[in-house]
């Protein structure tokens, strides 16, 4: 995932969800193929420092949250997460449960 850091320091850029690598149109093939490698040596590194761990985080055996709920509860929040503030227009938002599924709590919109 694309962070402030790499924005804050003008070596990409955001616009809504997408996220874009400033100077990409004057790379020449060469350069490209050779920073793809680059990020491909990197992931294969953590990859094998951390193991199965490392992609753990995206496992998730729940559904997805649709968009009209996503929706309501952005629309509720003014476009901020209401537990620390932060913009939608500065980072994307994660829509989740107050009360954990795996702690009783349900998908009632008053919930999330």
């Amino acid at each position: 995932m694309v962070s402030k850091v790499p924005s804050k320091n003008g070596i990409t850029e955001r616009e809504k969800s997408t996220h874009r690598l400033l100077g990409y149109e004057q790379l020449t093939d060469e350069q490209i193929a050779e920073l793809l490698e680059l990020l491909r040596r990197r992931l294969a590194d953590e990859e094998s420092k951390r193991g199965d761990s490392f992609w753990k985080h995206r496992a998730s055996d729940r559904e997805p949250i649709s968009g009209s709920v996503r929706y309501e509860v952005l629309k509720r929040a003014k476009g901020r997460c209401e537990c620390c503030g932060t913009s939608i227009d500065d980072r994307p938002i994660d829509i989740d449960h107050i009360v954990p599924r795996g702690k009783t709590g349900d998908n009632d919109l008053s919930n999330y």
